[in-house]
């Protein structure tokens, strides 16, 4: 009897086994399967849809949508909340994983049928704001040695003529050298000092600039611009100067310049006369000024060149390879394009010549 009981217990038990494993096998296959579909469905199909038709699927999925997030938001605030309170560091993003974000949106952009229903300055102004965090002072300023300045002892005569010749509003000031730069003079100021001492205006022959200068801001080159925009306008300033790392001026940098960075070039009745910094040739290739960055090469032109931080232009790029001014004449072959030197002196590169070359 016992023994009957026994091997009826020990066969029971045994089918339980087979049954557990079984139930546990069928649940992480089921499991497995919904996961498969559910990453498949949402992810690679939807993608796959959107980029294919991407206003209709966003009309169509803008309402369930925003019920779901409706539904869900109590949960997810009262969850937010939780996290705030014990894992605070948790909700940090840090700068990598921004531009993670960008560089996935650029990608996205370039595998769906979006750009190619974009006109040409649309795709640029897109790319040109997820680029925008990421661009600094030195990137975007007029170099010191294209900036023109006067010193601080200049009478006011000689900044209105200044003014009137150059075609500026606005004129850094300098104290003893360059280097220096101590405010910037607008025109407006020296017009109405011209338009109140109309009936003696040689007196204006002995009175300098010196306490007609307004504050600038000081900024280092490596400041994300989106940053130095905030500080200007907080300031209600329109010119800031960037100094290196011994206080030494490096160029300066204008609102103008860094809206221009989002919208492209703003040009104005004393612009339409300035010459591009690159011309075209009749042999498909580009003329380009050794102080065009490279960033805007890319651009502009499409042409890759690499990139360093020990140089931001062209000609910093060449002068980085040859380890010296090198003569007209000098070539440097890259993948698809060829560099060469059109002129140069001993202090700079001149005009540099950009010939795209067919892949075989």
């Amino acid at each position: 009897f016992f023994l009957a009981n026994t091997e009826g217990f020990t066969r029971t038990e045994s089918e339980n086994n087979l049954l557990i494993i079984s139930t546990s096998f069928s649940t992480y296959t089921i499991n497995a399967l919904i996961t498969i579909f559910v990453t498949l469905f949402t992810d690679f199909v939807m993608q796959f849809l959107c980029a294919r038709n991407p206003k209709f699927w966003f009309q169509f999925l803008t309402t369930p949508s925003s019920f779901l997030l409706t539904l869900t938001l109590p949960l997810t605030l009262g969850f937010l909340k939780f996290t705030q309170i014990f894992f605070p560091k948790s909700l940090t993003v840090s700068s990598r994983q921004n531009f993670k974000v960008r560089e996935k949106i650029v990608e996205w952009l370039q595998e769906s049928e979006i750009e190619s229903l974009l006109e040409k300055n649309e795709k640029k102004l897109i790319y040109s704001v997820i680029s925008f965090k990421d661009r600094i002072a030195r990137e975007i300023m007029v170099p010191r040695i294209n900036v023109f300045s006067i010193p601080q002892d200049t009478t006011i005569n000689q900044a209105a003529k200044f003014f009137l010749e150059e075609g500026y509003s606005r004129m850094p000031v300098y104290k003893e050298k360059v280097d220096k730069i101590i405010g910037v003079l607008l025109y407006k100021d020296v017009l109405n000092l011209l338009i109140m001492n109309k009936s003696n205006i040689s007196i204006l022959d002995t009175k300098t600039v010196e306490k007609m200068v307004k504050p600038v801001v000081y900024t280092p080159e490596t400041k994300k611009i989106s940053n130095l925009l905030q500080e200007l306008k907080n300031k209600h300033l329109h010119l800031a100067i960037v100094v290196d790392e011994y206080g030494g001026t490096e160029g300066i940098v204008t609102i103008e310049d860094i809206i221009e960075e989002l919208v492209g070039e703003i040009e104005d009745e004393y612009d339409i006369h300035q010459s591009q910094p690159y011309t075209s040739t009749s042999t498909g290739g580009w003329i380009v000024d050794a102080k065009m960055t490279i960033i805007d090469i890319e651009e502009e032109l499409g042409i890759s060149i690499p990139t360093s931080p020990e140089y931001d232009t062209i000609g910093g790029y060449i002068f980085d390879k040859a380890g010296t001014i090198p003569s007209s004449g000098w070539k440097i072959h890259l993948d698809d394009c060829e560099i060469e030197v059109l002129s140069s002196d001993e202090r700079s590169i001149g005009k540099i010549k950009l010939h795209t070359q067919q892949r075989s």
